[in-house]
């Protein structure tokens, strides 16, 4: 991988984890009656860690592209054929 392709790969993967993390943290707050305690953060921030690098590795491809076929269906988007010139 390119530095370019590494930096941004971490950054992302970085507000994954906070974003999973502060997801994960109102879920149990909203749902439950436990105060929070480290054991409880720790815990988190470890389940949230792989489900962040696997989105990024997933999403953060190039060559995929999951709704194009979608776009080109609807005539919408980039990959519409609408005010290309044929």
């Amino acid at each position: 991988m390119k530095r370019k392709h590494i930096a941004r790969f971490l950054e992302f993967l970085v507000i994954g984890i906070l974003m999973g993390v502060t997801e994960d943290l109102l879920a149990i707050w909203l749902t439950t009656d436990e105060p929070f305690t480290l054991e409880m953060v720790v815990i988190v921030v470890l389940v949230a860690i792989p489900f962040a690098a696997l989105a990024e590795l997933v999403i953060d491809r190039e060559d995929i592209r999951p709704f194009q076929y979608v776009l080109h269906r609807l005539d919408i988007g980039e990959a519409s054929s609408r005010g290309s010139s044929r």
